[in-house]
């Protein structure tokens, strides 16, 4: 199941991706960790590498495009501001698993909300009324 949630998020990621701006995949981690849930657990790693390969795939493919200036320019920017040389690799691989593990969170975020729909608020503590007494302040 977890490789049918990591196919789905990653197709649905990149078709997401023509509509809305860059934060569509966390859209679609979440409702796929909503309805495709059984474990939480499975849910975050499904969201993680879904989304952390889609974004990858997304990153190399606009990088390629413009010849490796764009990722180039900011690693140097990063490399004169920090002091240490970063490249370019290191720079989309951060990317990659920081977009991997915000939409690893959105999934389980999904799949924790699917178990309070199964299982129901309990009532228990949490929607108690106070007690109707009145108290009266005798000065």
């Amino acid at each position: 199941m977890s490789v049918i949630k990591i196919i789905v998020i990653a197709i649905l990621s990149f078709l997401l991706s023509f509509i809305v701006s860059w934060y569509g995949f966390v859209i679609v981690a979440f409702i796929i960790g909503f309805s495709l849930a059984k474990y939480e657990g499975n849910s975050f790693f499904a969201g993680f590498i879904g989304v952390g390969l889609f974004w990858l795939a997304y990153i190399l493919f606009l990088d390629i495009q413009n010849q490796h200036q764009l990722s180039s320019a900011v690693a140097q920017i990063f490399s004169e501001n920090l002091g240490s040389e970063i490249s370019s690799t290191l720079l989309i691989a951060a990317a990659s698993i920081l977009a991997g593990i915000i939409g690893g969170l959105a999934c389980w975020a999904g799949s924790l909300f699917n178990q309070i729909n199964r299982i129901g608020i309990r009532h228990s503590r949490y929607s108690r009324r106070t007690s109707n007494k009145s108290y009266k302040l005798n000065l």
